[in-house]
């Protein structure tokens, strides 16, 4: 009986104490400060590289579990602009941004038409080396889609005429260094024959948003918030157990 109570008395803290799984793929809104583009060579076949810079080329969003960043792809009359499939091998799509002192940088790079991998690089700000975090392969895709990596911390949603989206999970950046609350030097980039890695070894990127720096964004949801939870669960979750084993060895009395 003092059994059952105890692992009954375990289910309700889990359920109240643990952070629910939250929704992954948040809904985006315009991120400020990205009304601008270098169009650097996005003419003819090439407007699939263009970020559109009459509006805010960048949006952001966020819910408890996820970062989304979404790049506003110009619209193009015709067959030139981006679309799913319609891509080339080596047609690349990336995000870079900071939290704390860690840099990060989701890049999608195409394999084929409708092909390709999502990559998050990580580094510390102070080192010019990239390291490879998630790797997500993707062998077919369609315009509009929602994909999540197994593990689920890395995904994207390709939308012909439309968008890049790209979104990476809190607690992934949380485990990777990222403590804070602020995120600062975002912008986004886009690549004729990129190589996968950030910034296409250090090629001149056909479009970048915003044109020069990057801008900032304060999260409404801490990105530390999940592991926070956990270890408030384990604090009760402990002390029933001691409890438990110790009435168990005592005979139930």
């Amino acid at each position: 009986m003092r059994r059952n109570v105890i692992l009954a008395l375990v289910l309700v803290l889990f359920l109240t104490v643990t952070p629910m799984a939250m929704a992954w793929d948040p809904a985006t809104d315009d991120l400020g400060g990205t009304a601008s583009s270098t169009d650097t060579s996005v003419a003819g076949a090439l407007l699939r590289f263009d970020i559109d810079s009459t509006i805010a080329g960048l949006q952001i969003g966020e819910d408890g579990d996820s970062i989304a960043f979404l790049l506003v792809m110009a619209p193009v009359s015709g067959g030139n602009g981006f679309r799913i499939p319609g891509m080339a091998v080596g047609d690349q799509y990336q995000v870079s941004f900071t939290i704390a002192s860690t840099d990060f940088a989701l890049v999608f790079r195409a394999s084929g038409s409708k092909t390709g991998t999502l990559t998050l690089f990580y580094k510390d700000t102070a080192s010019s080396s990239w390291s490879t975090g998630e790797l997500f392969s993707l062998p077919s895709m369609k315009s509009g889609t929602a994909y999540q990596s197994v593990q689920g911390d890395i995904g994207l949603t390709l939308t012909s005429g439309a968008s890049v989206k790209l979104v990476v999970s809190k607690d992934y950046l949380y485990s990777l260094g990222a403590t804070e609350t602020v995120i600062t030097g975002i912008f986004g980039a886009t690549f004729e024959l990129g190589d996968g890695s950030p910034g296409s070894g250090a090629a001149t990127p056909n479009d970048r948003c915003p044109s020069s720096g990057g801008t900032t964004f304060s999260l409404q949801q801490g990105i530390d918030d999940f592991p926070h939870g956990t270890l408030v669960l384990a604090i009760p979750v402990m002390g029933l157990y001691v409890l438990f084993t110790r009435k168990k060895r005592g005979g139930g009395r």
